[in-house]
């Protein structure tokens, strides 16, 4: 008896100290550094309304960890069309670019002339990477409006 707890003490602790590793995977060490960064988008905030019956306006911002070598902002109108979110490419400017370098945050403001009655939405996805490392990708969607 005193074995198999013994055992199970020991497999135990391999899998919480295999679990840690997962864990702290996303961090990279900065070159010359020693300081832990992970790469991610911090926050997504979105302030959308309709101006409008038929004009809408979305401002965006986006707070990534610390200042990036590389960020970039892609804004998609979305629409509801049956039930579904599907893309606005009826919608002049429907998917809109913005990237920048050595930045640590990034705000848009954008406005399309919609349909009236129709229901719509933002699909953010931003993107962040330092020079040699793996690229971060979030997708964020906004309320509908």
């Amino acid at each position: 008896m005193k074995m198999k707890k013994k055992l199970l003490c020991i497999v135990m602790s391999l899998i919480m100290v295999m679990g840690l590793g997962a864990t702290f995977s996303f961090a990279a060490v900065p070159e010359g550094g020693s300081q832990i960064v992970p790469y991610s988008t911090v926050s997504v905030s979105f302030n959308t309304k309709r101006i409008s019956p038929t004009k809408a306006k979305a401002q965006t911002y986006t707070q990534f960890s610390g200042t990036k070598d590389h960020v970039e902002v892609e804004i998609i109108l979305q629409k509801k069309n049956s039930g579904r979110w599907v893309t606005a490419t009826d919608i002049r400017n429907y998917q809109i670019t913005y990237s920048g370098k050595k930045r640590s945050n990034m705000t848009t403001l954008d406005e399309w002339t919609v349909k009236n009655g129709g229901l719509y939405r933002i699909k953010l996805t931003s993107s962040d990477w330092n020079n040699n490392d793996a690229k971060y990708v979030r997708t964020t969607y906004s309320d509908p409006f």
